[in-house]
């Protein structure tokens, strides 16, 4: 499959007032059904759910859809550091 085949789009989440940068009306229930296969069955990172689902996805991710249907077929995510300053030392 060539690159055309996939669409890269960037996600700011606001979890107070649930609004996203405009991501396909699906990519949420697609999101959280990714996430339990992969850290609750695969991974057992996290208890399984009844639903499939495991919520709060963060508030930033880069969403990778199939161009010709939409459906979801991975997702980075990444936390931001804080704020404040922070060093390192080694």
């Amino acid at each position: 499959m060539s690159l055309s085949a996939y669409t890269y789009q960037v996600v700011h989440h606001d979890p107070r007032t649930h609004r996203d940068a405009s991501p396909p009306p699906e990519w949420r229930d697609q999101l959280q059904a990714m996430r339990h296969r992969i850290y609750a069955e695969e991974l057992d990172q996290y208890a399984r759910t009844s639903s499939k689902r495991l919520h709060d996805p963060g508030k930033d991710f880069v969403l990778c859809t199939r161009t010709s249907d939409g459906a979801l077929c991975g997702y980075v995510s990444w936390t931001p550091p804080p704020r404040t300053a922070f060093r390192m030392a080694s």
